[in-house]
């Protein structure tokens, strides 16, 4: 049978829809939607495989923006990846991977994320671990905090028509320093304000004694079958603080629920300060692993978009088969904020040798290159230049994407 690799038309998306329904049974999102509801994506964002007219495998990439240590830069957001069982083992994943990665390069998309529900699938494609997705399972009623005054501040509940311009530009201040959070368009918030049947929004504003908001929960509020006692839990579906005193605000406000037992909290930042605010950090129930994953579509451009945590000259060698245009020997001039990039002559001595997932592991400064060096991950000329990859790659703040996607 005939196998083309290209974008869906608008006509064929009730299969691209179908394919994911089976695929994700357990998706919330795919389960909430209508008949009528339009596609979560424009067809002209897919890359998808047809086997005899039939779709065999899905592909999409939001168009995003997304703060690289503080830079805003174009990434691809890969979703909705699906084969369906009939059609597996003929290589057509690596087929569209293959062909969606060069076309995101000629669309100026120099790096590509996404979550993984298999991180296997994707480490063979060239994907690095880039973020650490941690999530709290708290006990409400052990939420007793280990010094300090209180926050001399508030938080109010307020209804999304209040609250939407506030959130907004509260994130908008929290995220353009930060590493790995997407600029969220109106239609990302839209879909974060959506109630469901199960669970509606609430909105709770921190503002300080000027009444400047300085940070926000939103949360969804839930009961769970219990013998006895307390049975509500709090769900925080997104958490922003600007200052110290905003983010213990929120959490005493939390902490005050006498009818809650449990507060939950998914996609917390790996360098979350809650457990230095608790007497008993324990309490947090708090979980790791993999996050969000990370693969360089365009090596020279994504290094040169790239903040860096200090001044030097490094040089990488990039070896990577399904991205053959990014095979070669690179030369970072970085002076912190700025950086000069060039291919060099694979001849020149290098400082680091690297596959296209462990370059995605670094540039994303989830993991330093010693650590990397230590896992056999990347080969070094020496401990100056494993010393000088940690001061370059190093970011203001642990990579995190709080949504979704």
């Amino acid at each position: 049978m005939s196998v083309e690799i290209r974008t869906l038309s608008p006509e064929e998306m009730p299969q691209f829809m179908d394919l994911l329904s089976y695929a994700f049974v357990n998706n919330s999102q795919l389960a909430a939607r209508g008949e009528d509801d339009d596609p979560p994506i424009l067809p002209e964002w897919s890359t998808c495989a047809i086997v005899g007219g039939r779709l065999a495998t899905s592909f999409a990439a939001f168009p995003f923006r997304v703060r690289l240590n503080g830079r805003s830069t174009a990434m691809a957001g890969v979703t909705m990846v699906s084969t369906n069982p009939e059609f597996r083992r003929r290589g057509l994943l690596r087929s569209v991977m293959t062909q969606a990665l060069a076309e995101q390069r000629e669309r100026g998309q120099a790096i590509a994320i996404l979550w993984a529900s298999m991180g296997a699938i994707y480490q063979r494609f060239g994907f690095g671990s880039a973020t650490t997705h941690v999530s709290y399972d708290a006990d409400r009623t052990q939420l007793a905090f280990n010094r300090g005054e209180p926050a001399p501040g508030r938080v109010q509940l307020l209804r999304l028509a209040e609250a939407r311009p506030i959130l907004e530009a509260v994130y908008k201040e929290f995220s353009a320093p930060r590493n790995l959070m997407i600029q969220r368009a109106r239609a990302m918030w839209d879909i974060r304000f959506r109630d469901t049947p199960e669970r509606r929004n609430h909105f709770g504003v921190y503002f300080d004694q000027a009444d400047v908001p300085k940070g926000y929960v939103q949360l969804q509020s839930t009961t769970e079958p219990v013998e006895r006692g307390l049975n509500q839990v709090l769900n925080i579906t997104d958490l922003i603080a600007l200052d110290g005193q905003a983010y213990k605000g929120i959490w005493e406000f939390l902490a005050a629920h006498d009818l809650v037992y449990r507060v939950r909290w998914d996609r917390v930042p790996e360098d979350d300060p809650a457990p230095l605010l608790l007497q008993e950090p324990r309490q947090l129930g708090r979980r790791t692993r993999d996050g969000v994953w990370m693969r360089i579509t365009d090596v020279e451009s994504a290094l040169q978009q790239r903040r860096y945590g200090d001044s030097g000259v490094l040089t990488v060698a990039v070896r990577d088969e399904l991205c053959p245009w990014n095979a070669g020997t690179y030369a970072i001039d970085a002076g912190g904020d700025e950086a000069a990039v060039s291919r060099v002559p694979s001849s020149t001595d290098v400082d680091l040798t690297v596959d296209a997932a462990a370059l995605a592991v670094l540039v994303s400064g989830h993991r330093s290159a010693t650590l990397l060096q230590r896992a056999g991950l990347i080969d070094a000329a020496g401990p100056a230049s494993l010393r000088l990859a940690d001061r370059l790659f190093a970011t203001d703040h642990a990579p995190w994407c709080a949504d979704g996607f």
